[in-house]
């Protein structure tokens, strides 16, 4: 079961890799308030978390 927390920081997260892709330094703030959110999270969903295979889909490695 995920949380609305859980949901609510991955949707932040999801804007925040946006915003950052695009050079945007509104990432770097958005980044900084979603501290307390993190440490109001579980010790379940920081293991979910960090748990995850992230990949720079705009890498080079992953072009064909």
């Amino acid at each position: 079961m995920t949380s609305p927390r859980l949901v609510a920081y991955l949707g932040l997260e999801r804007e925040m890799l946006a915003l950052d892709l695009a050079g945007d330094p509104l990432a770097d703030r958005l980044r900084d308030t979603m501290g307390p959110l993190w440490y109001g999270l579980t010790d379940e969903e920081h293991a979910r978390l960090d748990a995850r295979l992230v990949m720079d889909v705009c890498s080079p490695a992953m072009t064909v």
